[in-house]
């Protein structure tokens, strides 16, 4: 089964597009609440493709579907301290783009995954499986934990889950230390 998260409403609009003339299960995940429109009018969405918002050398973001915006708000922070951010929006998780990570992996050797959803079988494990197979690298993964979700505003979630643009800016520190004091093996 394809799995599609999209971003924004610009994304979303193409997305059901596609999923109408697809021929095969798709399963179209969205949310209810508003999302920050990062899409202008000359976007394409292009199957299991994932798109590349900024380039940069020092860690690679990749991120899926509400979890994109918040991503680029990290993304411009972190660049304003210095580090240099790829950020890889994946619509697609499955099949997902092997490509574009591998390519990643290979020029940043840093991977931070984001998603609002469970790290365990979501976008992270993705990300892991294809990279442990195909060029291992250091990667961290910001989702929900192996926990049972609950409700509430999305703010307060984002929070308790670590879901922020602040948690994401802590995150790729602590891993870019890693990364410059060599503490992994491969």
């Amino acid at each position: 089964m394809t799995i599609i998260v999209p971003a924004d409403a610009v994304e979303m609009k193409q997305a059901v597009r596609a999923c109408v003339e697809y021929n095969g299960p798709v399963y179209l995940r969205c949310i209810r609440c508003e999302t920050p429109v990062i899409f202008d009018e000359n976007y394409k969405f292009e199957w299991n493709k994932g798109v590349t918002l900024r380039d940069g050398k020092d860690i690679t973001i990749v991120s899926t579907g509400i979890m994109t915006p918040e991503a680029l708000v990290a993304a411009n922070i972190l660049t304003e301290g210095g580090i240099d951010v790829r950020l890889i929006h994946l619509h697609t998780i499955k099949p997902i783009d092997m490509e574009i990570l591998i390519k990643a992996a290979q020029e940043t050797n840093c991977i931070l995954t984001v998603e609002n959803h469970s790290i365990v079988g979501g976008l992270g494990g993705a990300v892991s499986e294809v990279l442990s197979e195909n060029y291992p690298t250091l990667i961290k993964r910001i989702g929900i934990k192996d926990t049972f979700g609950e409700s509430g505003s999305l703010n307060d979630l984002f929070c308790k889950y670590g879901l922020t643009a602040e948690n994401i800016v802590k995150e790729v520190k602590e891993i870019i230390k890693k990364k410059t004091n060599k503490l992994y093996n491969f």
